[in-house]
């Protein structure tokens, strides 16, 4: 487990922290997605996200994947618990996966769902621009202390105090049996403690010396550390790793990307962030960046970094063997338009 912070410490340059109301107890996320090979084929209707009980926030974006599939998902975020319940159990986008017809063709869907307690959860900013969930936060906080030093994202998680988030599987991710996938529908068990994390750049607004240096000095560094994370996963706990770049109204190309993995633990997120060569490349061109526009930056950087408990979906449709979760943990299949509980 990390150091706590140590008295006196004065982070190198300024972060803001999103801080939520106390009406909220869970963050909740669903992540729908649609994969193919040539062209994305039948797209899940946007308008069923926006119902009685949708989401509060919803991006939208694109990557294409190891094994050449296309893949346009959305990632739908709550902070009324009750509501994103009754939109995972009931809602028009669950009826239209679970219809049959979702198993013919050359397109698979996948849906990843979870429900995260408030003290598992921690985002930070390098500005004052929320993005992902803490768009619906309740404030802004500048000048948070918890950064700057290895163990400071564990220390900015509440529960850190009284958990080490330990995967029940150890530290070692282990492939199962290969799975006959297409065509049918797979239900993952993902086991508990297994961490997310969705980190974002967005230098849409930096003026042209600044967004020169991320474009040639920051960028290719950070898709290569993305890309060996995904090829990767045995080796560093990663088990899906997606690299992906919002999209606008209509497919709108847009200058923002992020990467979005899940870990076998939060532990496995730190092994690699703090010691393996990929990482300290990108934080070795971070700090030159900050140092060089004296620590005054136009890009817009964040992430958002969860513990995912035992209030976890993940079901793939129809999609290859290697998509999200399906190559790792125990599965089931199950028929079509049964439901999950």
């Amino acid at each position: 487990m990390a150091m706590r912070m140590r008295e006196g410490w004065e982070p190198p340059y300024p972060l803001t922290k999103a801080e939520f109301g106390p009406d909220v107890s869970r963050i909740c996320v669903a992540l729908i997605g649609v994969q193919s090979r040539d062209g994305l084929g039948l797209l899940p209707d946007e308008a069923l996200l926006d119902e009685e009980n949708g989401p509060t926030q919803v991006d939208c974006a694109e990557y294409v994947d190891a094994f050449d599939y296309k893949n346009r998902f959305w990632i739908a975020y709550w902070t009324n618990a009750e509501k994103f319940d009754a939109w995972r159990h009931d809602g028009a986008m669950r009826r239209w996966l679970a219809d049959p017809a979702r198993l013919s063709g050359r397109s698979g869907y996948w849906l990843e769902t979870f429900s995260i307690a408030r003290d598992d959860f921690e985002t930070i900013f390098g500005t004052e621009n929320p993005a992902g969930v803490s768009c619906a936060a309740a404030r802004m906080t500048p000048n948070d202390r918890t950064h700057g030093y290895w163990g400071s994202m564990r220390d900015r998680i509440p529960n850190s105090l009284n958990d080490t988030f330990v995967s029940p599987l150890g530290n070692k991710l282990q492939r199962s049996t290969a799975r006959d996938t297409f065509g049918k529908r797979w239900r993952v068990r993902a086991p508990s403690n297994l961490c997310y994390i969705r980190s974002g750049q967005d230098y849409a607004h930096c003026g042209p010396e600044q967004r020169q240096t991320y474009v040639d000095e920051i960028a290719p560094v950070l898709k290569s550390g993305m890309d060996f994370l995904r090829d990767n996963p045995e080796e560093t706990g990663c088990c899906s790793l997606r690299f992906a770049e919002v999209v606008g109204p209509n497919g709108a190309k847009t200058e923002q990307t992020f990467g979005l993995g899940y870990f076998l633990s939060l532990g496995n997120l730190e092994d690699w962030s703090s010691t393996h060569r990929t990482h300290l490349v990108i934080f070795s061109k971070w700090q030159q960046m900050y140092r060089k526009y004296n620590f005054i930056l136009e890009l817009r950087t964040w992430h958002e970094v969860a513990i995912l408990r035992d209030r976890t979906e993940f079901e793939y449709i129809n999609c290859h063997p290697e998509t999200g979760l399906l190559p790792f943990f125990d599965a089931e299949e199950f028929p079509p338009g049964v439901k999950s509980e």
